[in-house]
């Protein structure tokens, strides 16, 4: 039997001498009577009740074939046992006794990486590969367990100290109550130099254990961070002033913030014993914790004069504008004129909150940063190394590599079988795409690329991406560099390729304060455009937004100043000046017309400029690692010893 078609009831069988022939089904398939019959597929009819038709083939198409021998007879197989449907409630009750036929082999703890399965030749990942990232019982029974049982004792009494529960019986917990799990998890911490700083061990809630208003309000989860751009700026605004900077860290932050719902939670204690708490603050995994805790600090910083800035919510500033904080959850970021303006603001939160002083900023939004007299280069060696160890197994190390440029490399690849466990491409794209939009440019697009493929990537696929990770590898002390700006003028630059993969033009925009980029993004139009002249006129607009926003922020913060957008198609500047109507133009969406009315208010100054000159060029196609280079130069720099 070649194939069965169920919907027709029809089978295709070849005869010995290569033909192929039609069997019909005369009676229909039965059904199963009841849910319990097997459901493994329709079973075959008994033979008496096909009737076998030839079906000729025409010679061209008949296949050359030798004839086969008869098939000898093979003894009757034992009918298949049928396998019960098992119900909701069965599983819920002997969900725990299921066996796994996968190996038991623990894997192997490697620096940051994988356990490897020879059975099936691919890689894996254990929780608790990572020595910086240990399981519970790693870090009980491991080598350091002394130093992670003093971590326990000190995150313990941090919740004793902030009075963050209240021991409870279990009887005095309200029937019905849906009781949250916890968890130990443990990290050590380490310097930029990769030493270690501290072993921390912190007690979490498991969160999806929570019940969706009963415990927390679906609605109230989300906490406001600073953005990556905001701390760019401010990184700017004080090298442009001379401003002194200086970070904290909140201890323990989210034990200071108080619950709204009444949570309870078990835990097991040093002992072995089950206590059972009732939380009086918010405990880290909860739901909540984070929205509580932004609050809290809100609240916080009303305090001492601090108001929050509309366009970047998690930024505060005094009413004269000479004190600016950017928080990023437990992590304050504060510039002001001199040291003595940030003590006065360094005591007034102390009033409320425990700090750690780290002084001028060097890690902070998993960025390194190194400062110089009148500068300060943004860089992720740190995470760079770590995917090296994760992904990059082989290959020498030392190796100067060159972005892979080739744009079959980047395609979806039909011929070639389609991983079925795309977790690990979509974990390697993931980092690359954090260090593209932090302090790696140049390699935008070449990621947006490859983020088209999480789903479908092919072996091509991967072996692109580990090439631009090996990239990385032997550029990892490069990152963005912010300098002493003339000025506080905000400069947009926009650009588009057209055409591209399903027709759809690429846009690329770069964001600058005082020429100091601040912000970029290479990002493929969600339309497809009839011209190279509107794929430019859409890109223009994407930019007219980012400038829109970079005004009104910066007018918070005390600075006004009006954009200029700059754009080397001549023809999308024309379309922003004026609203004759023109054939050509005539079916572009009225959204992307939202340029013409900044440009006409004032609010915004379009200027063209050569293509050559366009530093947002690299963002929207895959260019020569000459103009890389050359790039790189006017925007970025070393921290260290690049490979050569």
């Amino acid at each position: 039997m070649i194939g069965y078609t169920s919907t027709f009831g029809t089978y295709w069988v070849r005869t010995h001498e290569g033909a192929t022939k039609l069997a019909k089904n005369p009676i229909p398939i039965p059904e199963p009577e009841s849910e319990t019959e097997s459901e493994s597929g329709d079973e075959l009819p008994e033979m008496e009740n096909i009737q076998i038709q030839s079906r000729p083939i025409s010679p061209e198409f008949q296949p050359d074939l030798p004839s086969r021998p008869p098939t000898p007879e093979t003894p009757a197989k034992a009918p298949k046992k049928k396998r019960i449907r098992k119900d909701d409630d069965y599983w819920k009750e002997h969900v725990g006794e299921r066996k796994s036929t996968r190996s038991k082999t623990k894997p192997a703890i490697l620096a940051i990486g994988a356990a490897s399965d020879k059975s099936t030749k691919t890689t894996v990942f254990a929780i608790g590969a990572d020595p910086d990232h240990p399981t519970d019982a790693q870090a009980r029974s491991g080598p350091q367990a002394a130093e992670w049982e003093k971590a326990r004792k000190t995150e313990r009494a941090q919740l004793e100290k902030y009075q963050v529960f209240t021991k409870v019986q279990e009887s005095q917990i309200p029937e019905g109550t849906k009781i949250v799990d916890t968890k130990w998890v443990y990290i050590i911490k380490r310097k930029p130099d990769g030493t270690i700083e501290k072993y921390k061990a912190r007690k979490v809630g498991r969160g999806f254990t929570q019940e969706a208003g009963v415990s927390y309000d679906s609605d109230k989860t989300y906490a406001q961070m600073m953005r990556p751009e905001t701390f760019k700026i401010l990184l700017v605004i004080a090298l442009h002033r001379g401003w002194a900077v200086r970070q904290w860290d909140v201890i323990a932050a989210y034990l200071q913030a108080l619950l709204k719902h009444d949570v309870y939670i078990t835990d097991i204690n040093e002992a072995g014993e089950t206590e059972f708490w009732k939380l009086d603050k918010a405990l880290y995994g909860l739901k909540q914790a984070g929205h509580e805790w932004f609050k809290t600090l809100e609240r916080i910083m009303g305090t001492f004069g601090m108001s929050q800035c509309i366009g970047d919510e998690g930024t505060y500033t005094s009413k004269d504008h000479n004190l600016i904080i950017g928080t990023h959850v437990d992590d304050l970021l504060g510039i002001a004129p001199t040291e003595a303006d940030l003590d006065v603001a360094e005591k007034g939160a102390e009033q409320h909150v425990e700090l750690d002083k780290r002084g001028k900023p060097s890690k902070m939004l998993g960025m390194e940063l190194k400062w110089n007299k009148d500068s300060v280069v943004l860089t992720q060696t740190a995470l760079i190394e770590s995917m090296t160890k994760q992904f990059l197994t082989n290959g020498a190390p030392g190796r100067k590599r060159s972005l892979p440029l080739d744009p079959k490399c980047y395609m979806k690849d039909t011929e070639s079988e389609v991983s079925k466990k795309p977790e690990r491409y979509q974990s390697i794209v993931g980092g690359l795409l954090f260090i593209a939009r932090m302090t790696r440019p140049e390699i935008s697009i070449n990621v947006n690329l490859l983020g088209r493929r999480t789903t479908d990537a092919s072996p091509t696929n991967w072996m692109t991406a580990l090439g631009v990770l090996e990239y990385l590898r032997s550029t990892k002390y490069e990152g963005i560099t912010l300098r002493k700006a003339a000025d506080l003028h905000i400069r947009i630059y926009a650009d588009a390729s057209y055409g591209g993969e399903g027709a759809r033009s690429q846009t690329g925009v770069l964001t600058t304060l005082g020429n100091q980029a601040i912000g970029w993004y290479s990002r493929r139009q969600d339309v497809v455009s009839l011209s190279i002249t509107e794929a430019e006129y859409i890109a223009d607009c994407e930019g007219a937004k980012d400038a829109a926003w970079s005004q009104q922020f910066l007018a918070e913060l005390g600075i006004t100043t009006t954009p200029s957008l700059y754009t080397d198609s001549e023809g999308a500047w024309g379309l922003s000046q004026t609203s004759k109507f023109a054939r050509r133009s005539r079916h572009i969406d009225h959204r992307y017309h939202y340029i013409r009315q900044q440009n006409r208010s004032g609010k915004l100054t379009m200027k063209t400029i050569p293509g050559k000159d366009n530093p947002a060029d690299i963002l929207t196609k895959l260019v020569p690692m000459s103009s890389v280079k050359e790039w790189k130069k006017i925007w970025m720099s070393t921290s260290g010893a690049s490979i050569e």
